[in-house]
């Protein structure tokens, strides 16, 4: 890799143990040298520092000879810390040996380069005039933020300009908040960016408020970055053509003065910097937006589509100005060639007037294009024989012009494949970050259903092929027999089974039939004979691997494949290769037998195996595992039963709602509720997980972030709105697939008001109906399950195994014709935590993210694992 040099630089640096990726000689603290200034002070804390083991010693004798050889100097060392101080001056460079490593940078070095410029493994000298004066000359904070600093003259700017630049700023920003104070709360803006920060005017205004600031430098002129930090202030470098690292952090405030001129000079989509300031900004974030008029009736023209608000105002300083535009959900940027602030102004103002139209949308007083003649060229008149081809003036463009058309023939005659390929590409969604893009289709959208294209696109293809050879080994070259406790609640158990017959494959073993282990939450002693039917997962999977119902006789010793160490494998890691189980486990096997393989949840990876043990995987999930008779027939009435309960055949949709006790309790979100509720949750938590819950001091704001990123289970009454939001009516029929909600009715009140249509098996069945599958919970989830499965439209509510395998099964089984909902859970904290947000924006934001969160087409690696998407290993073309 290329180790690229950081774009700023402080006066004092803090590390802590880097990984060595760019070590080589040295050169991450030669970096570190680069962007500290004379006398600057690094901090390291690390365990090299105190450590006393001979490999930590080692590096750390390493790192004090290259600080040594930089000309570093330790202020201070204690314990884990040591502080190095940089020197003043050039004399120790210059007293070093001849040779010495690392070397001094060649003289047309430029140590102020850090846009896209890989680091170099050398020593930066000081200039004369730093070496002279022994340092950097800078008046202590904050006399430093307003007197012209020592480099400026490195710039060519002088100290006039600097201070008619404060005094410009220091208006312009009084007169930015008097006019929008009637906006704006007090304190409503902490984080700002001046994204064309020029000399820091801009910021050094803002010191009296309780704000920080980002001082954006373009590339260009990255030179001044020196001036905002001999300022004190804090800056970075970017060339807004392109994208902004701001994760995690948003700004209230973005400020830009006549960046979009700067950008569209340079030939960047003015769009396309709109739409990464929107990315910036919070919501309910303000932009102050100071360009030509031109530009800004240009801008105002695409603030719909963006959803901002703006107001605007003209505004005369010393000199005419360019137009002021403050806009709401907006950011803005602005990069200038000039240090003076109002010499642009005047430059822009005389560029074009605020009173002159735009010339994005035409001259004239209407803004409109005006009429003028005109004719043919020469060339294609003479192609369309309006003119004479052997004439002087269109022969030799008659010539070009017939050998353009022959080549844009030719590219199209070699580009028509490819074109035809694109035109019949299979219906395939691709995720870039979060955003999932899918093909446009003509057809209207539906509540029900994914598009046509979508279910047309692709079939299932995991089933063996008729005319597909068996490749199971010959029951005496076996590896072993292979033994596995299928843990949890039922879907849990029947991933861990689909793992089971998979590994079976990996090491050519042969599989015991698994046993469903009594879980403590379900407290179930189910058997796979009660759920599944036995002979069809023998049966369909006998050419792939060798299954038997029980362990073999010949193995007297069974309790110890409960109970023995030595005949366990533990110990393997989650998500686990393919090699892993050949490299560990399988000598194991060859060696005892018969192992039994615990604890087996989620031991087998995805994108770490091959394809064909996913397809397996998928072979065993949808077709293998069938549940017994009575109880698919069971299901089929439950449905069938959802299906007329008007008495008209109607669709049904499914919710799949998970807010019991245990999911609330274990989620550590804040809920509704009184305080006595809160109390309760609050003794449940310390008496389950004591460990998480410590005191409790720490919860709430841990619970505040969980629900704003999207991370806490939704509430009867959230899923409600959201669905009411999505179009679905009061009428809509809902089969509630749920243990018992937490806060009972009371808790449920608000969804029943909004969709009364809410049913569970309970109210679908008579109490004879329902006896048998009492015996075992697992049978009562199975119905769930099935149930779910069938419905139009499925809808989860929070994460978890039911709700992975229900989308991977329809999307599967169903071609993605079935719709299966995954909410976004963000949106309620959006909703919810701004309370001027009109029912209209919200419907239209919910709308908009929902459109592709339905179980739509798209590559199941990286983002996914089969259970939840099975098209890339399991599903062919249609």
């Amino acid at each position: 890799m290329t180790c690229m040099k950081t774009r700023f630089s402080l006066l004092l640096r803090e590390a802590s143990r880097q990984p060595l990726v760019c070590w080589r000689n040295g050169i991450l603290l030669l970096e570190v040298d680069r962007v500290l200034r004379p006398g600057g002070y690094f901090v390291y804390s690390s365990p090299e520092a105190y450590a006393r083991d001979s490999f930590n010693r080692k590096i750390w004798r390493k790192m004090s000879d290259l600080t040594r050889r930089m000309c570093w100097q330790v202020a201070s060392k204690k314990n884990q810390t040591v502080i190095w101080a940089k020197p003043l001056t050039n004399g120790c460079y210059m007293r070093r040996e001849p040779g010495t490593l690392p070397p001094m940078c060649e003289h047309d070095d430029d140590a102020d380069a850090a846009w896209n410029v890989p680091m170099k493994a050398c020593l930066t000298p000081y200039s004369k005039r730093v070496n002279k004066v022994k340092g950097s000359e800078l008046l202590p904070w904050p006399q430093r933020l307003t007197a012209p600093p020592p480099r400026l003259e490195e710039l060519g700017i002088s100290s006039n300009i600097f201070s008619e630049d404060n005094e410009v700023w220091h208006s312009r920003v009084a007169q930015y908040w008097k006019h929008m104070q009637s906006e704006i709360q007090k304190d409503s803006f902490r984080n700002v960016m001046d994204m064309s920060a020029n000399l820091g005017g801009f910021a050094a205004s803002l010191r009296k408020r309780d704000v920080w600031v980002m001082n954006v430098v373009p590339s260009a002129e990255s030179g001044k970055l020196k001036v905002i930090y001999d300022r004190g202030l804090m800056g970075t470098i970017h060339n807004w053509c392109e994208s902004f690292s701001t994760y995690p952090r948003t700004y209230d405030l973005l400020h830009a003065w006549l960046l979009f001129s700067e950008i569209e000079k340079q030939g960047c989509s003015l769009e396309d910097l709109l739409i990464e300031m929107d990315r910036i900004l919070r919501p309910h974030g303000y932009a102050i937006i100071r360009d030509k008029v031109a530009v800004i009736n240009y801008i105002k023209k695409l603030l719909p589509a963006l959803r901002w608000d703006d107001w605007t105002l003209e505004v005369k300083p010393k000199a005419a100005a360019p137009a002021m535009a403050e806009l709401r959900h907006a950011t803005a940027a602005a990069t200038r060639a000039s240090s003076s602030p109002s010499k642009r102004d005047a430059e822009a103002a005389s560029a074009s007037s605020p009173l002159v139209a735009s010339p994005r949308v035409g001259g004239g007083k209407d803004g409109l294009r005006s009429h003028q003649r005109w004719s043919l060229p020469l060339p294609v008149r003479s192609l369309l024989a309006l003119e004479d081809p052997r004439s002087p003036a269109a022969s030799t463009s008659y010539r070009i012009l017939v050998a353009a058309i022959a080549c844009v023939a030719l590219a199209a005659l070699f580009s028509a494949p490819s074109v035809w390929s694109r035109f019949n590409a299979p219906y395939l969604c691709r995720k870039e970050g979060i955003r999932l893009h899918c093909p446009r289709v003509s057809e209207r959208n539906s509540l029900w259903e994914n598009p046509h294209a979508a279910a047309t696109s692709w079939k299932p293809c995991a089933e063996r092929r008729s005319d597909e050879m068996s490749d199971l080994v010959p029951e005496n070259e076996t590896a072993g027999f292979i033994f596995i406790h299928a843990e949890g609640g039922l879907n849990q158990q029947r991933i861990a089974i689909c793992n089971a017959v998979a590994i079976a494959k990996i090491m050519n073993a042969t599989l015991i039939l698994p046993v469903l282990k009594q879980d403590q939450i379900w407290k179930d002693q189910t058997k796979f004979e009660d759920i599944f039917d036995v002979d069809h997962f023998i049966n369909y999977l006998k050419d792939d691997v060798r299954i038997v119902r029980d362990i073999p006789d010949w193995f007297t010793e069974k309790d110890e494949l409960f109970t023995s160490i030595k005949r366990t494998v533990k110990n393997i890691p989650k998500y686990a290769s393919a090699q892993f189980y050949i490299d560990n486990v399988l000598p194991r096997i060859k060696e005892k037998k018969i192992m039994s393989i615990k604890p087996f949840v989620d031991r087998l990876g995805y994108d770490n195996v091959p394809m064909e043990i996913n397809r397996l995987r998928c072979r065993v999930n949808y077709h293998a595992l069938k549940f017994l008779p009575h109880i698919e027939e069971m299901a089929d009435k439950l449905a069938t039963r959802m299906r007329n309960r008007t008495g008209n055949l109607n669709p049904y949709m499914a919710l799949h709602l998970r807010f019991e006790k245990g999911m609330v309790g274990l989620s550590f979100c804040d809920f509704a509720g009184t305080r006595e509720d809160k109390a309760m949750m609050a003794t449940y938590r310390q008496q389950q997980w004591p460990r998480r819950y410590k005191n409790g001091s720490h919860l709430w704001p841990l619970a505040l972030e969980k629900r704003k990123e999207g991370r806490c289970p939704l509430e009867p009454g959230e899923i409600g709105i959201i669905l009411r939001a999505m179009g679905y009516t009061k009428e809509t029929q809902i089969y509630v697939a749920s243990g018992q909600v937490y806060g009972g009715s009371t808790r449920m009140a608000p969804l029943r008001n909004m969709f009364p249509n809410l049913v569970s098996k309970e109210d679908l069945a008579s109490k004879e109906e329902m006896e048998p599958f009492k015996k075992h919970v697992t049978s009562l989830a199975a119905l769930d399950f099935l149930v779910c499965l069938k419905s139009d439209v499925f809808v989860m509510t929070h994460g978890g195994n039911f709700a992975k395998l229900i989308i991977g099964y329809r999307r599967y089984m169903g071609r993605h014709r079935l719709k299966s909902i995954k909410p976004d859970k963000g949106l309620m904290s959006k909703f919810f935590g701004d309370p001027y947000m009109p029912w209209a924006t919200f419907v239209e934001d919910v709308m908009i993210t929902h459109q592709t969160r339905t179980g739509l087409p798209e590559p199941t690696f990286p983002h996914y694992d089969l259970w939840e998407n099975p098209l890339t290993p399991c599903m062919c073309r249609a």
